[in-house]
């Protein structure tokens, strides 16, 4: 049996999430950042909610909780449990043990040994504590896994005297547990032993990007990444745009360009770290921590002996370069694939649309693009297809006009002469195309290690073999639109900008904690259950967009199926926010009126389905739903990046209690979906809800999707919200819903509550007009008057 000290912790924080309340103050896109930085340990039945890299429990009530936990879902954390408390048919689940006398452990709370432990076996690492309050609201639920289980209350019983529990536990921190090393990072914490610090200031930290030429926009990309995906404060630098004329489209959307003397010393001032790319620019940067990033071929470079004043702390693209820059840490090339300039846009129907372009190029080396011969292949093709095949060949023009022809592009074709790849070719997977290269092994080893896979999205051809393989998809329509459908999805997949990014965090820590960038120690937990959290496809304009859904394996690569990551039982909905702005939504419900609306009227417009509202309207963009076993109907049949759920989905409810399938609310646990936090489901009045339309907020709910989904059209930025299918009546016969192919007991339902509903949207239209947006129930004349507050 392992104690804990035989695990391996390479980030430089460990954070100890404890039950309290406080949590909930952090969105999914804090824990991602929370999570991209350090080691995340979790207590007692926390994965019911939150799901960290270890979870660790002492009571053997918590060990029957996880017999039953485990064997309806996966094992997706390490297990550190204490000795004598764990039933034989769990013993297997537990990665590391603890003994209270072996140990030497003082105290009787988890808490209290956790922190022991970890002082003993991690002394150089920073604890940062969360939910670690010592107080409880009105006296009562102290432990914030209570709204998702009341397993652990009903067995405290209600005489169990929190706030003495919560003082006492106090007081043995205070008395065992040293106060170096750890931060408390709950502000508001009753506990005063540890100093207090918002965890932003912790684990923010300001980076300088320094680069003397544009280098294909790449420093600057990356600068925007870790802005978006990361806790990190990002500046780029470029000393100055291209002067010569052969060049001078070619620009790229750095942060400043030729900044005076004056103003590169005050960003030097700013910054906690220097990140120079290429060369060193400007050389005078006060002593602050640095590193340097190659991204062109080398002259005359000796590792370890050229710029051996940064051995170790080189970075690298993982193109070619390494194969040079062997002393070098390696890094990807960042794109962010979810902006919409990296996103599939429609392609032209009736011919193929072939896009090359090319900026610089140096013949006869890894500059080389191959570009006469490339034109060449082109014109051939273009000879032989004639109308089938629209060609588009761009030369040195700017960035954004190349974006915006690729999109369309059914082929991009990046350059098939060396064994490399270039932005072009991740650019081009990114937004659906077929895309042409001619990478090497030794190129793809360098791709692998920055994804942490080992497939890659590109087609292979050599410049001889170019022209048939064009000629070959362009005579495959059906299978160029698959390959390009896959080759997004490897986007998707494996070059996430929010999960590569940690690549970089990594060296920015090891430098500023070590001035040096320290060999992985990867972890089965490290390579296996790393999050891989993805934005969400944005939605789009077009029936094609909407329709794009994961490929399926096939073609040149085989995804592997992976665990769940760590997240917060799916994607953080503060990816959506203010996401619309200014927009008009449409909300597609169940009711009669949705029977009469001809769909190709809202081809085009923003469309959200409430539950199985997609069967009578296929237009729709995201879909809502908050029923445990509709949730488990409709996840088979959509594209669960498209679904929408709260934190945690209700059983369905039946008149017979003995018809309810499950007792407690639960979480719906999946990495693709989106989910929102909401407010407290137990609370009935009207006047205790808030609206609030804030990056954090929580989702108002109250009798029916609907009206979750109306606070969320808001969140997200609209300006009119329109209702279809919320019509305040029945269908003939009684029942509350149409017959679902996919869910029978959905039309069986023959109770409403269509009184309630209407209360809690005319609540919603009286607060929203306040905040100037339109709520409109367009279902029918009569409803259309209830609707009329703030109009």
């Amino acid at each position: 049996m392992k104690n804990i000290g035989a695990l391996t912790i390479p980030q430089p924080y460990i954070a100890l999430f404890g039950s309290g309340h406080s949590i909930h103050t952090l969105s999914g896109a804090d824990f991602e950042l929370i999570k991209s930085q350090c080691f995340v340990i979790t207590m007692n039945y926390a994965p019911v909610h939150l799901k960290g890299h270890l979870n660790m429990w002492s009571d053997r009530r918590v060990s029957d909780f996880m017999v039953d936990f485990f064997s309806r879902n996966p094992k997706e954390t390490y297990c550190l449990a204490q000795k004598g408390r764990v039933p034989e048919k769990l013993r297997e689940k537990i990665d590391f043990w603890f003994n209270r006398s072996e140990e030497k452990l003082k105290g009787n709370y988890t808490l209290v040994w956790a922190l022991q432990l970890l002082q003993k076996y991690f002394p150089e690492k920073t604890i940062l504590l969360f939910g670690v309050d010592m107080y409880s609201e009105a006296g009562k639920d102290a432990k914030w896994y209570d709204r998702y289980t009341d397993y652990d209350q009903r067995l405290r019983g209600s005489q169990y005297d929190v706030q003495s529990k919560l003082n006492q536990c106090a007081e043995q921190i205070s008395r065992y547990c040293p106060s170096a090393g750890v931060l408390n990072c709950n502000l508001k914490s009753g506990l005063s032993h540890f100093p207090k610090k918002d965890w932003r200031a912790i684990l923010s930290m300001r980076i300088l990007h320094l680069c003397s030429t544009p280098l294909a926009g790449a420093p600057a990309h990356l600068s925007k990444i870790l802005n978006k995906y990361t806790a990190i404060r990002s500046q780029s630098v470029l000393k100055a745009e291209f002067k010569s004329p052969a060049l001078n489209n070619l620009r790229w959307d750095y942060d400043i360009v030729s900044p005076t003397a004056r103003r590169l010393e005050e960003l030097a001032d700013w910054a906690d770290l220097i990140h120079f790319h290429r060369r060193v620019y400007p050389a005078n940067i006060k002593g602050k921590p640095n590193l340097i990033q190659y991204h062109s071929p080398p002259n005359s470079y000796r590792p370890f002996q050229t710029d051996s004043h940064f051995n170790g702390r080189k970075l690298v693209i993982a193109q070619y370069h390494p194969r040079y820059y062997s002393d070098a840490y390696i890094v990807p090339n960042l794109i962010d694939i979810w902006e919409e300039m990296y996103q599939p846009e429609e392609k032209p129907t009736g011919r193929v649309k072939i896009f090359y372009s090319w900026a610089t190029e140096v013949k006869g080396g890894w500059a080389d693009k191959g570009s006469a011969a490339t034109r060449q292949i082109l014109e051939r093709i273009k000879n032989k297809f004639g109308s089938k095949v629209e060609i588009c060949i761009l030369n040195n023009r700017p960035y954004e006009e190349c974006m915006a022809e690729k999109r369309t592009a059914h082929i991009c074709i990046d350059e098939c002469v060396t064994g490399s790849y270039h932005l072009q070719s991740l650019e081009g997977c990114s937004v659906g195309a077929l895309t042409f290269n001619n990478i090497d092994e030794k190129t793809l080893g360098y791709l692998c290690e920055a994804s942490g896979q080992d497939t890659h999205p590109f087609e292979k051809s050599s410049l001889e073999d170019l022209y048939n393989r064009l000629s070959f998809y362009i005579g495959q329509p059906e299978l160029l639109s698959e390959k390009g459908r896959q080759a997004r999805a490897w986007m998707e997949q494996y070059w996430n900008p929010a999960h590569l990014a940690q690549r970089y965090m990594k060296a920015y820590s090891d430098i500023l904690q070590h001035n040096q960038i320290l060999p992985e120690k990867q972890t089965p937990l490290i390579s296996s259950v790393v999050a891989r959290q993805a934005p969400p496809p944005q939605a789009s304009m077009t029936p094609w967009a909407r329709r794009l859904k994961p490929a399926k394996p096939g073609g040149q690569f085989s995804p592997k199926p992976e665990p769940a990551p760590p997240h917060l039982t799916g994607r953080p909905i503060s990816e959506l926010f203010r996401h619309y702005a200014g927009r008009d939504i449409y909300i597609f419900g169940t009711g009669p009126s949705i029977l009469k609306v001809n769909p190709e009227d809202y081809r085009n417009e923003l469309c959200f389905g409430i539950n199985f509202a997609f069967e009578k309207m296929p237009y729709i963009d995201y879909h809502f739903l908050h029923v445990i076993e509709v949730y488990e109907a409709i996840r088979e049949v959509v594209d669960n990046r498209k679904l929408i759920l709260p934190e945690s989905l209700v059983p369905q409810w039946y008149r017979q209690p003995s018809q309810i399938k499950y007792k407690n609310r639960i979480p719906p646990d999946n990495p693709e979906v989106l989910v929102y936090p909401i407010q407290d489901p137990k609370e009935k009045s009207l006047a205790r809800k808030n609206l609030s339309l804030q990056a954090d907020a929580r989702i108002f709910t109250w009798s029916t999707t609907t009206h979750s989904a109306i606070h969320l059209a808001a969140y997200m930025g609209a300006r009119n919200i329109f209702l279809i299918g919320m019509d305040y009546q029945l269908f003939p016969g009684g029942k509350v819903h149409f017959d679902s192919k996919y869910y029978p007991a959905y039309g069986q339902q023959d109770w409403n509550a269509n009184r309630k509903h209407r209360q809690g949207e005319e609540w919603l239209a009286q607060n929203l007009g306040r905040q100037g947006v339109r709520l409109r129930n367009l279902s029918s004349e009569v409803n259309l008057k209830v609707l009329r507050h703030g109009h």
